[in-house]
């Protein structure tokens, strides 16, 4: 039987909510309480479905037809700053928005209790300023278990003046999970399957990463060509060494490639239109230059003194879209300590390209 448009949107709520209901979340939409936003900095603009919808980001997507932001409902900004924070008693909490195919890039960190544990980064496939329906609703940007079950602060901030950011909804465990692993293994696999029913899949680019906080999963897992890719060139060799501490079993910076060395450089050629540097942003960062083809690709900065060392922020200080689709090289030089900095490493990760998108389906972080 095939279902009239107003029907499956509600359909859709319906499953949607109750979906999140029989997984242990609450829900807390934007437009609740409960929910803190910025009232300096970048102003935030509640935007409905129904009624003139949103200054940067529209309710419909091209991407996903039937598809509508929870509740009709979204907060979005653009800027620098702009936060959101929810207090809950829980286990979980997680963030859902919207980012944009064509349009707004989006940078968010995540703070819970006011410790810094991760950032989220989309780069749309084309850069614009105007108000688009080029997007991708009902969007993963955060999701943090594991926590103690106890009252925590959750907190997303923009990053950058240029950055979009679109929140759709929050939700939480306000309890510990007591159902078996097996239990909660067929319960997203019933998600997965009930949500694609519902055509109510989204589109998830590669270029958008989370970077765990603390000595988890080594941030060259994340690469498509890690530092240690044999067609990647250090020189002078002796000006750069591999990460390795044999204290620990393991370190989110295993992998990693650093040089203190100014002067030192690395070389990689590659074919393809786009790409983009990872490197280590923290206290004893330095600064260095990239160049593709011997054309001035810019200076950038990995020294960050606000940034706990421990927690691994591998960030892409450098991304380019818009090569021609031939071979390319790519010079990246180990410069000068940056200003107020006592050391001047260059903690490389690897490289990402930004490729066309892939196809998954809504399950609300359960597992």
């Amino acid at each position: 039987m095939r279902l009239k448009y107003g029907s499956f949107v509600a359909h859709f709520l319906f499953l949607f909510a109750f979906l999140c209901s029989a997984i242990g979340m609450t829900i807390v939409d934007d437009v609740s309480d409960l929910l803190v936003y910025s009232t300096s900095g970048p102003a935030w603009w509640a935007a409905n479905y129904h009624n003139g919808q949103g200054r940067y980001v529209n309710g419909l997507s091209y991407n996903q037809p039937g598809v509508l932001a929870h509740g009709f409902t979204w907060h979005e900004t653009v800027g620098d700053g702009a936060s959101v924070s929810l207090t809950f008693t829980g286990t979980r909490v997680n963030l859902t928005g919207t980012v944009c195919r064509i349009g707004w890039p989006t940078v968010v960190d995540f703070y819970i209790d006011g410790q810094y544990m991760s950032r989220f980064e989309h780069q749309p496939d084309v850069i614009t300023n105007l108000s688009t329906s080029d997007t991708y609703l009902l969007y993963p940007m955060a999701n943090f278990g594991n926590l103690e079950p106890a009252r925590h602060t959750f907190r997303a901030v923009s990053v950058g003046a240029g950055t979009l950011f679109a929140v759709d909804f929050l939700a939480y465990e306000p309890r510990s999970t007591t159902s078996a692993s097996s239990t909660t293994s067929s319960t997203s696999r019933s998600i997965t399957s009930s949500l694609s029913s519902t055509s109510s899949s989204f589109t998830a680019s590669r270029s958008t990463e989370s970077h765990p906080a603390g000595d988890s999963q080594p941030v060259v897992a994340t690469m498509d060509v890690p530092a240690s890719d044999s067609r990647i060139v250090y020189s002078p060799p002796d000006t750069w060494d591999t990460y390795s501490n044999a204290r620990r079993a393991t370190s989110c910076l295993e992998g990693t490639v650093s040089s203190s060395t100014a002067g030192s450089y690395l070389t990689y050629n590659f074919t393809g239109t786009n790409i983009q540097v990872y490197t280590v942003s923290s206290p004893i960062g330095g600064n260095y230059s990239i160049s593709i083809d011997g054309q001035d690709g810019g200076i950038y900065s990995s020294y960050d003194p606000s940034t706990d060392p421990s927690l691994c922020s591998s960030r892409p200080l450098y991304s380019t879209m818009g090569l021609s689709d031939a071979q390319h090289t790519l010079v990246l030089t180990v410069l000068d300590a940056a200003p107020g900095s006592t050391q001047d490493t260059v903690q490389f990760v690897g490289f990402r390209y930004v490729s066309r998108p892939a196809i998954y389906h809504l399950v609300l972080f359960k597992s």
